[in-house]
């Protein structure tokens, strides 16, 4: 394949572009992951106060069989679908990174008269282990609590 040779305006356009959907994509997939985390702790809630209102309490059969049921729910969103999603996020906040390092926004002299970058250089690790972002730990936080307190109502004599 030949390709065209471009002057840098022209790639600088398509790096703004592609930085463009590397936004679009990483607002879509962060949503994604917030509201799978929520729903699921609204259902684990849902189902917590259900037994709750039952008022006569789960059979040992029932306790067992609901504790199956939510442990493969739980092992299904949180180590298959979520975590397609964030190895797809971190891959994303990737290439963002390197976008903007190739654009200068990390540059301390990238606008004339500012005297330190526009990004700290620290998000340049985004989507690495040294990434200083908590958004996904702290949704699997919420996955956490939602399945633990649904156990919690079950097992507990009530």
């Amino acid at each position: 394949m030949v390709v065209p040779d471009l002057d840098n305006q022209k790639k600088i356009e398509i790096l703004l572009k592609a930085l463009d959907e590397r936004y679009k994509v990483l607002h879509a997939i962060r949503e994604r992951i917030q509201n799978i985390c929520l729903w699921s702790l609204g259902i684990f809630l849902g189902a917590g106060g259900w037994v709750i209102q039952k008022g006569t309490g789960l059979s040992v059969r029932e306790r067992i069989a609901f504790t199956i049921l939510i442990t493969i729910a739980f092992v299904v969103v949180r180590f298959f679908y979520l975590h397609d999603l964030v190895k797809g996020f971190k891959a994303q906040q990737k290439v963002t990174a390197s976008i903007e390092e190739k654009l200068g926004l990390f540059a301390k002299d990238f606008l004339e008269g500012v005297n330190e970058s526009i990004y700290p250089p620290i998000w340049m690790d985004a989507g690495t282990a040294n990434g200083q972002g908590h958004f996904v730990r702290t949704n699997y936080l919420l996955l956490y609590v939602g399945v633990l307190l649904l156990l919690l109502i079950i097992w507990l004599p009530g």
